[in-house]
């Protein structure tokens, strides 16, 4: 074996390249350009902290693991970004330990899976414990403003967009509610999956109610079986 113990400097494009391992027991790796660590087994490293190792601002996993089919690559000790960013192309990011933390905006092209693997939806939460609530829960945990709400909003883009709905689903049988936004922007809700197929309620802007009457006339319209119609004041 061979020790430097005041390091190693190379520059020009000649690079380092090591078909037995390289091993580095102190100090820092100080890369400008690609650090790539290939084979067909698992790599483990224990750490890894891109603000060491690459001066780039963001950090390519391209460009560090080689993407090699059978290749996977194991940071035990986890993985530190200083300053820049992560970038995943091809086979995603996997965490099955511990917690993945962001400081900053987190932006994904896909969809995303939490309990799931294969999502469907932009975001897609599963739960396939037997008696445990599949629950998201928002909450803001001031106590001391009036204003710090904890709300959930569903918004389109306009009146020429669609509905925002609540679409409610027990497999055999499905529930909507929501603003009608082709008719008004009536609010209903309808014993079916879309809001403007006959809805079971009817509340205009003006605040008159219809129950099987998508028209109210008075405060609260009844529209019978029979087609006859009880208007209320």
């Amino acid at each position: 074996t061979s020790t430097f113990a005041g390091g190693v400097s190379i520059t020009g494009g000649g690079g380092l390249s090591s078909t037995a391992g390289l091993t580095i027991t102190g100090g820092d790796i100080v890369s400008s350009g690609k650090l790539t660590i290939s084979g067909s087994a698992t790599s483990t490293i224990t750490q890894l902290n891109a603000s060491t190792i690459i001066t780039a601002p963001t950090l390519d996993v391209s460009t560090i693991i080689k993407n090699s089919g059978t290749a996977t690559s194991t940071f035990a000790g986890g993985l530190s970004l200083g300053t820049g960013g992560l970038r995943v192309d091809g086979g995603g990011l996997y965490v099955n330990v511990g917690d993945a933390e962001f400081d900053q905006d987190v932006y994904v092209s896909g969809n995303v899976g939490i309990g799931t693997a294969g999502p469907s939806e932009l975001l897609e939460v599963e739960k396939t414990t037997a008696g445990t609530a599949g629950r998201i829960r928002i909450e803001h945990t001031d106590n001391t403003d009036s204003a710090s709400n904890a709300e959930l909003v569903l918004r389109v883009g306009g009146a020429s967009g669609g509905d925002p709905v609540i679409h409610l689903d027990a497999v055999a049988k499905d529930w909507a509610l929501g603003i009608d936004n082709s008719d008004s922007d009536k609010f209903k809700i309808s014993p079916n999956s879309a809001i403007d197929s006959t809805p079971a309620l009817t509340i205009q802007t003006d605040g008159n109610v219809g129950i099987g009457d998508t028209t109210p006339e008075g405060v609260l319209d009844v529209d019978i079986v029979d087609n006859a119609t009880e208007d209320g004041d």
